[in-house]
């Protein structure tokens, strides 16, 4: 069986990897405003019952790991292509 590369959506300006919190990816939707955006926040196990999946909003902070699309985890961006479809 092959697996066939997930490309990033369009959408997703920016994610950021904090792991001390549950819902550690935090994908940015919304670029348009510099200290506010619009998000899709996951944790590491996104489809599980005990899983994390919600939108919001955050404020951008000064120590906020980005990360690139290549970074996440497979189930992750398989979830986040779900979501935002």
């Amino acid at each position: 069986m092959t697996k066939t590369k997930l490309e990033k959506p369009e959408e997703i300006v920016k994610i950021f990897d904090d792991p001390i919190y549950i819902d550690r990816y935090e994908f940015v939707i919304d670029g348009s405003d510099y200290w506010e955006y619009d998000a899709l926040c996951c944790s590491s196990n996104p489809g599980s019952p005990q899983g994390v999946s919600n939108f919001g909003q955050g404020k951008a902070t000064e120590n906020e790991n980005k990360i690139d699309w290549n970074e996440v985890p497979r189930n992750v961006k398989e979830h986040v292509i779900s979501r935002l479809n």
